[in-house]
């Protein structure tokens, strides 16, 4: 049987860790349970090492805090980014694509809040000067991992 993208098994008397449906339960938290007497706690992943969630084999899962987790696949996992120039200070900076005025559909995006508050200052007083500077904010869209976030 399958919950989402893992595989659900017969949870066995001596399992101690969540159940669904109140009998059954991740192969691979069973296949954890069963070789190191432990299941994952609140904060904590068992990770498929080679990427395959069917792979419930020992030597492919490891246990993971979710911190971990997170900055192992953040870094791994390529994602749309965009280049942007800062309107009101000129700092060019990388940030996801998900995050930009691209998906968001505002007019511009700084580099910090400083920035923002400034810029939208000048939008409430001249309107013209702030058209002009954020007309060449987007600068190019590539894909690229995490690790390129920040400023150029």
């Amino acid at each position: 049987m399958k919950n989402g993208d893992y595989i659900l098994v017969k949870a066995p008397q001596d399992y101690i860790g969540k159940r669904y449906r109140g009998k059954y339960c991740f192969e691979h938290h069973l296949v954890y349970f069963q070789n190191y007497g432990i299941v994952p706690q609140k904060g904590e992943i068992i990770h498929h090492k080679n990427g395959n969630k069917y792979d419930n084999r020992i030597e492919n899962l490891e246990l993971l805090s979710t911190n971990e987790h997170t900055r192992l696949h953040s870094t791994k996992e390529k994602i749309n980014l965009v280049k942007i120039q800062c309107p009101n200070c000129g700092k060019k900076f990388i940030t996801e694509r998900r995050k930009s005025l691209i998906i968001k559909h505002t007019k511009s995006q700084c580099c910090s809040k400083k920035c923002s508050y400034e810029l939208d200052t000048i939008r409430r007083t001249n309107n013209d000067k702030y058209l002009e500077l954020i007309k060449n904010n987007f600068i190019e869209e590539f894909v690229g991992s995490r690790e390129l976030i920040g400023e150029i």
